[in-house]
């Protein structure tokens, strides 16, 4: 009699949970559970709500009991996994994303509840990329996302975070290439014109660099630090009233973007406007020291 009133609160809670009536699907799944404590089904069911209600924390809680009771289980790997990875915690995210690799590497056959969540092997190297960009392991990420790709030709937010990470490594061909396969993926992808933008930036070629970034300031007006980067180039190439123009139209929505008044104050020491220049330099020391000290030895030099 239990086996089956068990069953029948779970598939009434995946009713719910299909529907998205989270607490009458916890209910549901709960009222399994005080059926038979080691229901693992139900188990699922209260960690796919908890992660879908963004309760992280009592996610891992229930989900870390299904690896107790059925640790064949890669899905719930993965989910450990997912859920880490929203609480910021990438190094705990990545063991899990990890552990499904090495299972999968060596063919460990998943358990029948893990097709409660739909995830796949393209799915799982994404997420290891995005782990090690968060930690500044450019190398890592790119040669996870490298994966997805193979897997997923068409992942556009894999090919993103590879120009991301080749930009970090300083490979600016190899950014500029994967940068434009994703505006020939998806040309509204805004984020592309601007990594595209400072991959020619850091290349001096200035007139793609403007290019880049005008198409960006074109599709999201309200981005102020692309004004920042136009400032910076016309100052690399000496056009310092164009330089401060940019500068100034950030500080007006922004008067406290450090680096808008770096340039600035960089743009009046090179016209020899030392009052304007050291205002600069003094509202800086209030909003960033150490732009601050660097800005105050381009003064000593240019002095």
């Amino acid at each position: 009699m239990n086996e089956v009133s068990k069953e029948k609160h779970f598939y009434t809670g995946l009713i719910h949970y299909g529907r998205r009536e989270w607490d009458k699907a916890l209910e549901a799944f709960n009222h399994a559970l005080n059926l038979d404590p080691k229901y693992v089904p139900s188990y699922w069911g209260i960690g796919l709500v908890y992660t879908n209600m963004e309760r992280y924390d009592e996610a891992i809680n229930i989900l870390e009991k299904i690896v107790d009771l059925d640790p064949s289980s890669l899905g719930v790997y993965f989910l450990l996994g997912f859920n880490y990875f929203n609480l910021n915690k990438w190094e705990r995210a990545l063991e899990f994303f990890q552990k499904v690799i090495d299972l999968k590497k060596e063919k460990k056959e998943d358990s029948s509840v893990s097709l409660m969540i739909n995830f796949n092997e393209a799915d799982i190297y994404y997420f290891i990329g995005l782990a090690y960009l968060h930690l500044d392991k450019w190398s890592e990420s790119l040669e996870a996302l490298k994966e997805v790709v193979k897997l997923k030709p068409d992942h556009i937010d894999a090919y993103y975070g590879m120009g991301v990470a080749s930009l970090n490594l300083k490979n600016w061909d190899e950014a500029k290439k994967y940068f434009r396969k994703v505006i020939k993926l998806d040309p509204d992808f805004t984020p592309a014109y601007y990594g595209l933008g400072r991959a020619y930036h850091e290349s001096k070629m200035w007139r793609k660099a403007i290019e880049s970034y005008n198409k960006v300031v074109k599709k999201d007006p309200d981005f102020l630090d692309v004004y920042v980067d136009i400032g910076m180039v016309y100052l690399a190439n000496e056009k310092f009233d164009k330089a401060i123009r940019m500068f100034k139209k950030v500080l007006k929505r922004d008067p406290k973007n450090g680096p808008a008044h770096y340039g600035l104050g960089i743009a009046y020491f090179e016209l020899k406007s030392w009052i304007d220049g050291f205002s600069e330099l003094i509202t800086l020391y209030k909003i960033n020291k150490k732009l601050a000290e660097a800005l105050l030895g381009f003064s000593i030099f240019k002095m």
